[in-house]
Formats: structure tokens, sequence, C-alpha cells
């Protein structure tokens, strides 16, 4: 007797999303490496910081500045309290936890890890907006991805038609890397802060689906 398909989905799912877990568990286990020992990808940092520096222009500055406030925490908390309020009214409280959970969640990895690196950011004569704290990881960038991300997969689970769901999916990676990539154009940031931001809220995202999408399903289907 085969395995039923509905068990053969649930594997082929939950392996992937297992690889992606212990795929951004190396990279952000590489990037802190190397940048507490000022090597590796570090070494690209100055160079990317510096590329950005000379493609700046005045309308370039005008979009990231108004891209890098969707991550702003203000603009994070309105963002997860009109999904509750939104969620909460369509009866579907679990997705509304599931922002919350998510957002929170890598807001205080991101907040651990400031703690324990404590990178300085970059020159603040470079800065086109105010920064506070330390560099590595980009709260921003984390954000990108907790927030808008998690807020993409949640429509996509309401929504039907594939090219409607592949178009939303897409909209929110897009929007969490333009969010990441306005962080080093803005000189506030280094690449390697803005890619282990985007490592961490993966991390921590496809966890919580693991956990909250299929974890139900294994159980129901082992029962």
């Amino acid at each position: 007797m085969g395995i039923p398909q509905d068990w053969r989905t649930l594997i082929v799912l939950v392996s992937g999303a297992i690889i992606v877990v212990a795929a951004m568990a190396m990279l952000i286990a590489k990037l802190t490496d190397d940048v507490l020992g000022a090597e590796g990808i570090t070494k690209l940092d100055p160079h990317a910081t510096a590329w950005m520096l000379d493609h700046r222009t005045p309308t370039r500055t005008t979009i990231a500045r108004a891209v890098t406030r969707l991550a702003n925490p203000g603009g994070v908390i309105a963002v997860v309290l009109a999904s509750i309020t939104a969620f909460t009214l369509m009866r579907h409280v679990r997705l509304g936890v599931f922002m919350v959970l998510s957002t929170v969640g890598a807001a205080l990895v991101t907040a651990t890890a400031k703690l324990v690196v404590g990178r300085e950011r970059p020159p603040s004569t470079i800065w086109l907006v105010e920064a506070t704290g330390a560099s590595f990881p980009s709260g921003h960038a984390t954000q990108g991805v907790a927030c808008w991300v998690a807020l993409s997969s949640t429509i996509v689970l309401l929504v039907k038609g594939r090219a409607l769901r592949v178009t939303i999916t897409f909209a929110g990676a897009a929007l969490a890397g333009a969010i990441g990539v306005s962080r080093i154009y803005l000189g506030v940031h280094w690449m390697s802060d803005v890619v282990c931001g985007w490592a961490v809220a993966s991390l921590w995202l496809v966890t919580l689906l693991l956990i909250g999408w299929a974890g139900p399903r294994i159980w129901n289907e082992g029962r």
C-alpha cells in the first residue's frame, strides 16, 4: 500500500521547510562569525555601500525614505493592529496571532543579537535618516520579512486563484527586499546587516508556519 497523496504532500512541504530553516541557521551563523572576525562577506560591505552612494539621486532618496518607513516600529505596529482587527472580524483569529508572533518574535531575536554582537553602523556622515542602536542585524530588514511577508502569507491563505496568490507572494517578497536595500542606500546599515536580518526573519517565519500549519495536519493525519 503506497503513501496517501495528502501525506506525500505534507512530507514534501515539511521537508522543504526544514531545509530552509537549516539553511537560514547556517547563513546566520556564518554572517555572525564573519562580522565578529571582520572577514568573509564583511569585506564586501564597504563596496556595496560605496556603490549605493555613487547611485544616489533625489528621486531614489525620496523613494528609499518612503519605503524604509514601512518597517519603522510605528508602521509595523499599525499593520499588526490592523491585521488583528481585520482577521478577528473575519473570524480568523489565529492569523492575527500569527502576525503578532512573527513581528514580536523577530524583533526580540534582532534586539538580542544587536546587544550580543554590538557592531557599529556605517559612518554617520553618510546617513540620510536617523538611526539608533547597533547595526547587526538590521531591524528594518528583519521586519520587512516578519511583517510584510507574513502579511502576504496570511492573505494568500484567504484568496483564491493561483495567479493572485503568486502576485501577492511576489509583492510581499519584493517589498521586504526593497526595505532591506533602502537601509544600505540610506547609509545606516551594512549589506551583511541586511542579509542577516532577512535570514533571521525567514527562519522565524518558516518555523512559525511549520508549527502553525503543518503541526495540526500531522496531528490530524496521524490520528
